[in-house]
């Protein structure tokens, strides 16, 4: 019998190496939308009509979760700032493993562990602990290498490429800095970023209002309200 295994999307290029390249493995894969913390409004709906349209693509077996709790993620990452990011992966992933156990999947992952531009280890990290949390297994992969070939792919699918991880702390970070200050004024998760950027041959992020030849959003504009589609 096939394993089954669902992962995580945080959105549609992410997918594009890990849901083949677990398929290639011989896994039944299925994929679940669950990101709270994409703002504002219209960028969740663009991401979520993108993956929608991956999932259709790929002919694999898609959840959503179209809601928008947005105070209740502001509380979460209110109150964690220091590690916004850890309690952010710890509420997705959490969410995802939940997901698997009522579907009967063994197995959870998530396409975060292909880009150069999270913290990866605190993803394991998270994962570990979520599987132990839940009993469902956490499966680990770094698709790291392969991260270059997500935004090419996406490109050739005509697939909606977002420029910041999600959240309106990092919509900031892009262009302010950590705590809202001068760009000059990195932070380490800017710093971070920036170093992959430069690693992965990516366009450096360009301050707000600077003309730039490619702002790496090639993908297509969605308009009109997302699909309720899902949970």
């Amino acid at each position: 019998m096939t394993e089954k295994v669902l992962i995580h999307s945080c959105c549609a290029p992410c997918s594009t190496v890990p849901v083949p390249a677990l398929k290639e493995e011989g896994f039944e894969v299925a994929t679940f939308f669950f990101n709270p913390n994409i703002h504002p409004y219209t960028e969740f709906r663009n991401r979520l009509m993108s993956m929608q349209q991956f999932v259709k693509s790929m002919g694999v077996t898609g959840f959503f979760y179209t809601g928008y709790p947005l105070e209740q993620f502001l509380r979460i990452q209110l109150s964690n700032m220091e590690s916004r990011c850890e309690a952010c992966y710890e509420l997705r992933l959490t969410a995802v493993a939940k997901k698997a156990k009522e579907e009967g999947i063994r197995l959870f992952s998530t396409t975060l562990l292909v880009s150069p531009y999270q913290a990866h280890d605190a993803i394991r990290d998270v994962g570990k602990a979520v599987q132990k949390a839940t009993g469902v297994e956490f499966l680990y992969t770094d698709w790291r290498p392969r991260y270059r070939e997500t935004r090419i792919l996406s490109r050739e699918a005509g697939l909606y490429l977002q420029k910041y991880c999600g959240c309106i702390f990092s919509e900031r970070e892009r262009y302010l800095g950590p705590r809202g200050g001068p760009s000059g004024s990195a932070g380490p998760r800017q710093r971070r970023a920036s170093r992959a950027r430069e690693e992965s041959g990516n366009p450096p992020v360009w301050p707000a209002g600077e003309a730039r030849e490619d702002d790496g959003d090639t993908g297509p504009r969605s308009s009109g309200a997302a699909p309720e589609t899902g949970l």
